[in-house]
């Protein structure tokens, strides 16, 4: 057996802030007993963004008539005398059928993917404090998009769009809209429509939510855009483990800096993974309009990442001369067809922060 998880630690310099977190990871392997009920293995983990590595060991047992469930516990050290222990819970991952598409779906769909935030600079998010859960009612074609903050303190909002909210005058070739306006507040949601001059989609789709606050006198106090991705994720089990893919797509975002968002940016996306090493790279060409109808590329930006699969997804940096970016996304259907990614880039040369989506289907 093997895991492989993100962690989000919480207080971690013992400061007591609650807006403190360190992002970590937590991985290991080991083997299952055959002449009792147990798990056993070995472990590494780091903290503070890799500052600090611990190793140890986890032992548990599977829970429930047919093992559909397990537990363990983990405990280990740094070389510095620091200790880590952990609690690992988890049910097992049920199986995405081939031929299981968002379009053909009659139940209500719970989903989480990547995203990323204009509003905390650029950070991305996914399965961690902040970032937003999307459930989609195909009975009434409506969206519930909700946080999921972390914090028991903080309660977490709560939006729904559906037929009521649809501002169809807003709709563009790629995007359907939808509006929520509260007094000076205004929350609008743009989902994707599944397909542009690069991409289909056919198992995963992505939506963006700008919240925009007026000042009272016809001008904005505050504006920022949350892009999230959603649907069919692959199971772990079903990323493959070997081979080469690669994937193109279409990129959506903003520049982000003051107050205010500023121009919308678009662009392609290129992705190649080598399965067997667990590595891969991306490429995104991002791009603006100049004012007179025409594209004003900003620039072609480099991503690269190891350990394919990150659970059943992927983190990449930029490495490459004075930009930096960061870059997490999740693979979709029942064999890893498509793909979803947020990124957030620090272009050097223009001296300006871009965030967004990209949708990639395996070619």
């Amino acid at each position: 057996m093997e895991f492989d998880a993100l962690t989000i630690s919480r207080r971690a310099d013992g400061t007591g802030i609650l807006a403190t977190s360190f992002i970590g990871d937590f991985s290991g392997q080991g083997t299952i007993s055959s002449a009792s009920n147990g798990i056993s293995g070995t472990f590494t983990a780091t903290n503070d963004e890799g500052a600090t590595e611990y190793s140890g060991t986890f032992a548990g047992s599977f829970f429930g008539p047919a093992a559909e469930e397990l537990g363990a516990v983990a405990s280990g050290s740094s070389a510095t005398g620091e200790f880590f222990t952990a609690t690992l819970a988890g049910d097992r991952y049920p199986d995405l059928a081939a031929g299981v598409t968002l379009a053909g779906q009659t139940e209500l769909l719970i989903s989480q993917g990547p995203s990323v935030s204009s509003e905390t600079g650029g950070t991305l998010l996914s399965f961690v404090s902040g970032g937003y859960n999307l459930e989609y009612d195909p009975a009434t074609d409506s969206y519930l998009i909700y946080d999921d903050d972390l914090s028991p303190s903080v309660v977490g909002e709560e939006l729904t769009f559906g037929g009521s909210e649809r501002a169809p005058g807003r709709d563009t070739p790629d995007f359907d809209f939808y509006v929520i306006t509260n007094g000076l507040e205004e929350k609008e949601f743009a989902v994707f429509d599944g397909s542009d001059a690069e991409v289909t989609l056919t198992y995963a789709n992505f939506g963006r939510l700008i919240t925009t606050q007026g000042n009272g006198i016809g001008g904005i106090a505050d504006q920022h855009a949350d892009y999230f991705g959603f649907g069919l994720v692959t199971p772990y089990h079903q990323v493959p483990r070997t081979g080469l893919a690669t994937y193109s797509g279409s990129l959506y975002g903003h520049i982000t800096g003051g107050t205010e968002l500023g121009a919308e940016i678009y662009g392609s996306s290129a992705f190649g993974f080598d399965f067997a090493a667990s590595d891969f790279i991306a490429i995104l060409t991002v791009n603006t309009d100049n004012g007179v109808g025409g594209d004003l590329e900003l620039g072609e930006f480099i991503f690269e990442g190891q350990d394919v699969p990150y659970g059943n997804g992927f983190f990449g940096s930029i490495d490459i001369g004075a930009d930096e970016g960061s870059l997490f996304g999740q693979f979709y259907g029942d064999t890893a067809q498509e793909l979803l990614a947020a990124f957030s880039i620090y272009d050097a040369t223009n001296d300006q922060t871009y965030v967004g989506i990209t949708g990639a289907v395996q070619d």
